[in-house]
């Protein structure tokens, strides 16, 4: 099956700029997205459906959980097949899944679908900074990075798994990183793709 990469991340991380990155490299992003406030990145790049089962399943503001993991799990296990076999059918060779809800069912999807995890960091000043610009709710800054990294470190390590873990600032900034990050995900993206994706960080 198409392999999937899941993107662990806070709110406000710049998770919109990597997935938007490895959109253009080739990957399946699963359309359609949520869309935001913010003009710089108006498509957020998370499923629509995925964004909704998440939020179903978890309070977005508080964290809380509001259904068993299997409410999530179960739906996901026929959802992701979905998208993989789209995928399969555009040709296309790896999924990219983000949402900062993912945090909470590591293991649950790693069981369904055995996915490369990417976690991409960013100082809390920095988070915080871009929720305060774009006017967003408080768990969508420094609170929620607050919860939902110290989940994502201790999950991983909890059920012995792999991760490439970077951070923002040198995504956008190194183009080894970017490399490592390809080499991570095994993928070999033509040179088109490579220059549409490093426009898009320009």
């Amino acid at each position: 099956m198409t392999q999937v990469v899941v993107v662990l991340s806070s709110y406000s991380t710049g998770s919109t700029a990597l997935v938007g990155y490895l959109d253009r490299l080739g990957g399946y992003t699963c359309p359609p997205h949520q869309m935001t406030n913010d003009e710089r990145t108006p498509n957020s790049y998370e499923p629509k459906a995925l964004q909704v089962r998440l939020t179903r399943s978890v309070d977005e503001f508080t964290f809380r959980s509001k259904k068993k993991a299997a409410f999530f799990s179960e739906w996901f296990s026929r959802w992701i097949t979905q998208e993989q076999e789209k995928a399969a059918e555009l040709g296309l060779q790896y999924i990219v899944l983000k949402h900062p809800l993912l945090a909470f069912f590591i293991e649950e999807i790693n069981e369904l679908c055995s996915p490369k995890f990417v976690v991409i960091t960013r100082p809390a000043s920095k988070i915080e900074a871009t929720r305060l610009r774009r006017g967003w709710h408080k768990s969508y800054g420094q609170v929620g990075a607050n919860v939902i990294y110290p989940m994502v470190y201790s999950k991983l390590a909890e059920h012995g798994l792999n991760a490439l873990c970077i951070s923002f600032e040198s995504f956008a900034a190194d183009t080894e990183i970017r490399q490592k990050l390809m080499d991570w995900l095994s993928i070999s993206p033509t040179g088109q793709q490579i220059e549409d994706a490093e426009g898009w960080l320009r």
